[in-house]
Parts: structure tokens; C-alpha cells; sequence
């Protein structure tokens, strides 16, 4: 919502018209916006689509004054070539890579805290979002420890049922991430040292963290 609505009140703000384009896969913020915005905004200036990607692709062969997009890369390189056609300048908030570097002398129980709340808070979809963690040898085994004891604080020895964890956002997702553990599983020197294979559950879309 956050993404959405911050730079709809900048184009407010500044006298604009816009068109917003909430995400296909979160179909329920969609449906907010298709009911609220005719009922707050004048359908005249402001308008929702919630499109699938081939009729995004359309839509971007208009001609905007600005187009704002929060997402993946490759989404943000399509957008990009198809507002280059009309010389259209953009504002691209894509995602990246967040590693959280742990030194030697760090208090390992607060890093470990604050690790897990950054990963997972808002079920992991927020722009720095911890995505893996460079540790001192010396510390790495106890900063391991100290992350399923902040994972277990925050979702009890069972998260499928707290209130405060959430599932995956559909199918898709989630075997993609179960792929990866696949993927990785193999490999000698990996190991799983919270959740795994065995605690997905797919009629559920859930993944234990």
C-alpha cells in the first residue's frame, strides 16, 4: 500500500493526474484500490488497472509525463525500453541484494534480534530485507544459534500458527523457494538449520522460516 500511495500523494500534491498500477499477484490491495480510489478521487484524474503482464505491456505504450515503479530488475529494464520510446523519464525503485556484515566484537544475541525482525517483518517484503550475512568465523556458529532462538522468540516453536507470520503469496512463490532449497540441498557444504523441506506445506502455501 505504502509504495502505491506515497507517490500518489507526491502527484497529488503537484497537481497531477496518475494511473495506478497496484501488483496482479497481491489481487487483494488490487481490489482496495479498485473500490477506493473512484470513491475518494475523481475518476476524471485517477484511475486503478490491475493488469496482467501482457496488458501492462500495453498500457506502457502510452504516453505518461512520468512513470514510478517499485519491483524486481527485469520488470524495471521493460519499463525503462518502453518509456524510452516516448522519451518518458522514470523513477525506478528496484530490488537488490542486503547483506548485514556481523564483526567479531558485535553483541551477537542483539544482531541476531535485529537480523530476524529486518528478514521477516512485514513477511519479508520490504527493499532491505537481510539477504544473506557475512560473520566472522569466530561467531559464526553462536550468531547461528542466536537467529533460531530470535526466530523461535518471534513465532513460537510452531509459526504455522501464529498470527504474526504469514504464508507465501501464491504457488509460484513457493516452489520457487522450495526449488531453491532443492537446488542447494545438494551441495556438501550446506546445511538447514531452521524449516526445510519437510515443513512446507503446499495446500497451505506455507514455508516455516
Amino acid at each position: 500500500l505504502s509504495l502505491l500511495l506515497a507517490p500518489l500523494v507526491g502527484a497529488i500534491a503537484a497537481g497531477n493526474n496518475a494511473l495506478l498500477k497496484p501488483s496482479e499477484i497481491s489481487a487483494a490491495t488490487g481490489k482496495v484500490f479498485l473500490e477506493l480510489v473512484p470513491k475518494y478521487l475523481d475518476t476524471k484524474c485517477f484511475a486503478t488497472r490491475v493488469t496482467e503482464p501482457q496488458e501492462t505491456t500495453e498500457i506502457l505504450k502510452e504516453k505518461y509525463d512520468l512513470i514510478f515503479f517499485t519491483g524486481s530488475t527485469r520488470v524495471g529494464k521493460i519499463i525503462m525500453r518502453a518509456a524510452a520510446e516516448h522519451l518518458t523519464p522514470v523513477i525506478l525503485e528496484l530490488g537488490g541484494k542486503s547483506p548485514c556484515w556481523v564483526s567479531k566484537d558485535a553483541d551477537i544475541k542483539i544482531a541476531a534480534k535485529r537480523i530476524a525482525w529486518g528478514k521477516f517483518t512485514n513477511c519479508g517484503q520490504t527493499c532491505i530485507a537481510p539477504d544473506y550475512i557475512l560473520a566472522h568465523p569466530d561467531i559464526e556458529r553462536d550468531l547461528i544459534t542466536e537467529l533460531k532462538i530470535a526466530i523461535k522468540d518471534m513465532y513460537s516453536e510452531d509459526p504455522k500458527s501464529s498470527t504474526d507470520y504469514g504464508i507465501v503469496i501464491n504457488k509460484q512463490r513457493l516452489n520457487h523457494l522450495s526449488s531453491l532449497l532443492k537446488q542447494e540441498g545438494d551441495k556438501p557444504s550446506f546445511t538447514v538449520e531452521c524449516g526445510g523441506l519437510d515443513t512446507v506445506d503446499e495446500g497451505a502455501r506455507f514455508m516455516h522460516p
